[in-house]
């Protein structure tokens, strides 16, 4: 609620993970994603598969993030605005996407 002001109030008629799973796994499937801390994202995801029983083990990922701190010789997290050098991030999903796929066109 801190980070994205989504609260209970505004998904309580969003699809549940077990409905969407299938769409998510047909975009991802025998494929590499990347997202800016794919670690979070990938134990979401994770966490999500293993209430409903689904199999995740093919899901591979890798980290933007790590990638810019491997870059920048810092041992220390660097958030997606500082990488990029922005004052804001609305934390969205695919304002988060176009912020990523900027900065890998910046590298």
């Amino acid at each position: 609620m801190q980070i994205h002001g989504i609260d209970n109030e505004a998904v309580k008629q969003a699809p549940t993970w077990e409905i969407v799973w299938s769409q998510v796994y047909n975009i991802l499937r025998n494929k590499t994603f990347i997202a800016y801390n794919s670690e979070f994202d990938y134990r979401m995801i994770c966490q999500s598969c293993s209430l409903y029983g689904i199999d995740y083990s093919s899901l591979t990922h890798e980290c933007l993030m790590h990638n810019v701190m491997q870059e920048s010789n810092s041992e220390r997290f660097i958030s997606l605005k500082n990488a990029l050098g922005e004052v804001y991030q609305s934390h969205r999903a695919v304002d988060d996407c176009f912020m990523c796929l900027k900065l890998i066109e910046m590298h």
